[in-house]
């Protein structure tokens, strides 16, 4: 979409995406519910599950509902940080992930 290709206007690439975030949103809530660690005993959790639903606003924004190219990009840099701060704090189990060493 940011290289401006027309391809993206398929019908399956408007399918997927919602599939993928609802998937993602599922496997989420039901890991916390299998492992019995919920986000008021586990703040990392909280953190990790409020920026999954913070991904799935900015890839909606990012693919769908701006039409300026610099706000598309601002949405998918900053989509894509947010899913490396999530990966930090899974493998850290800390609300800070990789600012735990910063700090």
């Amino acid at each position: 979409m940011l290289l401006k290709n027309n391809h993206y206007r398929h019908k399956i690439f408007r399918i997927i995406p919602p599939i993928i975030d609802s998937l993602l949103l599922a496997s989420g809530v039901t890991l916390m519910v299998i492992l019995q660690q919920y986000p008021t005993n586990q703040s990392w959790l909280a953190v990790k599950l409020s920026l999954l639903v913070a991904y799935i606003l900015l890839g909606v924004i990012a693919l769908n509902r701006v039409n300026h190219y610099k706000a598309q990009l601002v949405s998918f840099i900053l989509a894509v940080m947010t899913i490396l701060f999530m990966y930090s704090i899974a493998r850290a189990h800390n609300p800070l992930g990789i600012l735990t060493s910063i700090i």
